[in-house]
C-alpha cells in the first residue's frame, strides 16, 4: 500500500479543481500546504475529485456494474472493445478493477485534513474569524468522504456483512490518520465487522461535528459536496447493509422528512439527467459533478451509452427492459438509434453540456424510500413498506405492487437504479446469483452463482508486491 500512500501525498492538492472551489492549493508539503484555515478548506474539497475517475463513479462502480449483472450489455451492436472485461467478469490480480487506488487516495487526503484538525486546532483558531464550528464542518466532510471510500472498498473486496462471520471475514486495511505512519505502514486487512464499525463511527462523528445547515461555499453544484443530510443518507444505506433495520429506517426517515428533497415525478425524472447542475434538483441528494474545464471522462458513462455522439458500447439489456411496463418512464426515457433498429441505450447520462462530462448520482431520495421499505419489511411493518414502494412506482407511471415482499423490493431497486451500479450490490447482499439471457455469443461467466469467488474483486499484484500483509481473495 505504500504505492497508494505515495500517490496520495503527491495528489493531495494537485487534484484540486477551481471548478469545485475558487482557488486550489498546489503546494505538496502538507505542513506548508495546511498551514492556514484557507489551505485546510481547499484541501477538504480535493477528495471529491477522485469520485469522477473511470475506476470509481465515472464508470466502473456505476454503469459497468449493470453490465455485469444483466441490466446492460457491452459490445453489441456496437463494439469498440470497451466493456468486454465487465461482460465476462474477467478480473485478474494483474489488471482489472481499479477502485482500490482511487478510494485509498481519497482516504489519504481525508486523513491529512482530519489529522491536522485534531492536532493543530488551536493554531487555526488563532486566525481571525476562524471558529470551532468552521473546523468541525471540514472535519464532517472528510469523515463522510473517508466513510464512503471505505464503504465502497469493503463492498467490492469483501463478503457482505453478516453478523455471524463478520468478525472473521476479511475486510480491507484501515490506514493511520498520521501521514508519517501511513507512509511506511504495511497494514493487514481488518475484519468486515471492524471496517463497518469504523464507517459507522466516522459517519456518526461527522453528524456530531457538522452544522445541520452547513453548505460548502463557492461550489458550482451544491449536490457534489457533503451536507448534514447527505451523511444521514449514506448512514441509512450502511445500516441497511448491516441489517440494523431500526437505524436504517430512522436515518431514511430523517432524510425524507428534512424538507430538502422531494421524489421526482415522471417529467422531472426525465429532466434530471440532462441538467448541467443538480443544486436545485430535489431528487438528487449527493453525486459526482463534472465540467469541461476538468477534462472529459473519455470512457465515462455518457460516452459509453451514446451510440450517436459517443462510443455506444453499452446498451440496455432485454433482461432489464422486459421487467418494466411499457408506460414506465424509466423505460420510455431510454433512446434508440436509427442505424441500430431494435436496440435502446440508457439516457441517464445525456447532460446538456456534453456526454463526456456526465454527472453521476450516488444518493437519491428515491433510495431513501426503498431503504425504508426494506427496513420496514424486516420490522414487520408491511403496510408502511408498501406505502414506500407505492411512492416510487406512482411517480414513475409504473404499476403498483399489491404487497411488500422482498422480491418486489429487490425488483423495484433494480428498475429504479438501473445503470447507477446498485444492482451488483443488491444481488450480492441478497445472496442471489446473476443469470443473464441477453448476452453476446461466447460470453464467459454468463451466469454467476451467489457463492462464486467472482463476487470479491482481486487484490492487485502490484499492491501485494509492496505490501506482503495484503491477503489475496480466494480464486485469484
Amino acid at each position: 500500500m505504500k504505492k497508494i500512500f505515495l500517490l496520495g501525498a503527491v495528489t493531495l492538492f494537485a487534484l484540486a479543481s477551481c471548478d469545485l472551489t475558487e482557488e486550489p492549493v498546489t503546494a505538496l508539503q502538507t505542513d506548508i500546504a495546511l498551514a492556514t484555515y484557507d489551505n485546510l478548506n481547499e484541501a477538504t474539497s480535493v477528495p471529491y475529485v477522485n469520485l469522477r475517475g473511470e475506476g470509481w463513479y465515472g464508470s466502473y462502480t456505476s454503469l459497468m456494474l449493470d453490465v455485469m449483472c444483466g441490466n446492460a450489455v457491452a459490445g453489441a451492436p456496437i463494439s469498440t472493445g470497451r466493456g468486454n472485461m465487465f461482460n465476462n467478469w474477467l478480473f485478474t490480480a494483474d489488471g482489472g478493477w481499479s477502485t482500490y487506488g482511487s478510494a485509498y487516495t481519497a482516504i489519504y487526503q481525508c486523513n491529512n485534513v482530519i489529522f491536522k484538525i485534531r492536532n493543530n486546532r488551536e493554531s487555526y483558531l488563532a486566525e481571525s474569524g476562524v471558529t470551532d464550528q468552521m473546523l468541525n464542518n471540514l472535519m464532517g466532510e472528510c469523515l463522510f468522504m473517508r466513510a464512503l471510500s471505505y464503504f465502497d472498498l469493503v463492498r467490492f473486496y469483501s463478503k457482505p456483512y453478516n453478523a455471524a462471520p463478520a468478525g472473521t471475514d476479511l475486510g480491507v486495511p484501515i490506514i493511520s490518520e498520521d501521514p508519517a505512519v501511513s507512509a511506511v505502514a504495511l497494514p493487514e486487512r481488518r475484519s468486515v465487522q471492524e471496517v463497518y464499525n469504523y464507517i459507522v463511527n466516522d459517519l456518526t462523528t461527522a453528524l456530531d461535528n457538522m452544522d445541520e445547515n452547513y453548505i460548502r461555499a463557492n461550489v458550482l453544484d451544491t449536490k457534489a459536496t457533503c451536507t448534514y443530510h447527505v451523511i444521514e443518507a449514506l448512514l441509512a444505506r450502511v445500516y441497511l447493509y448491516m441489517h440494523n433495520y431500526e437505524k436504517a429506517e430512522e436515518m431514511a426517515t430523517n432524510v425524507i422528512t428534512c424538507g430538502d428533497y422531494t421524489i421526482a415525478n415522471a417529467s422531472q425524472f426525465v429532466s434530471t439527467w440532462t441538467e448541467d447542475t443538480w443544486s436545485a434538483n430535489r431528487e438528487i441528494i449527493f453525486g459526482v459533478f463534472s465540467v469541461q474545464s476538468e477534462g472529459q471522462i473519455s470512457n465515462g458513462n455518457g460516452m459509453l451509452t451514446d451510440p450517436v455522439n459517443g462510443y455506444g458500447d453499452v446498451r440496455v439489456s432485454n433482461d432489464w427492459s422486459s421487467l418494466l411496463d411499457a408506460n414506465d418512464i424509466r423505460l420510455t426515457m431510454c433512446e434508440g438509434a436509427p442505424e441500430y433498429p431494435g436496440y435502446i441505450w440508457p439516457a441517464k447520462y445525456r447532460k446538456a453540456s456534453g456526454i463526456a462530462y456526465s454527472n453521476v448520482p450516488i444518493l437519491r431520495i428515491s433510495e431513501m424510500y426503498l431503504i425504508r421499505a426494506e427496513a420496514r419489511y424486516y420490522l414487520n411493518n408491511h403496510d408502511g413498506a408498501l406505502a414506500d414502494l407505492t411512492t416510487v412506482t406512482s411517480n414513475r407511471n409504473a404499476p403498483a405492487y399489491s404487497a411488500a415482499t422482498l422480491e418486489n423490493i429487490f425488483l423495484e431497486n433494480r428498475k429504479e437504479f438501473a445503470f447507477e451500479g446498485h444492482v451488483y450490490h443488491d444481488f450480492k447482499r441478497f445472496g442471489r446469483g446473476v443469470e443473464r439471457a441477453d448476452v453476446i455469443a461466447g460470453t464467459s461467466n454468463q451466469n454467476v452463482p451467489a457463492d462464486s469467488y467472482l463476487w470479491l474483486m482481486p487484490m492487485s499484484t502490484s499492491e501485494r508486491d509492496v505490501n506482503p500483509n495484503l491477503v489475496q481473495n480466494p480464486g485469484y
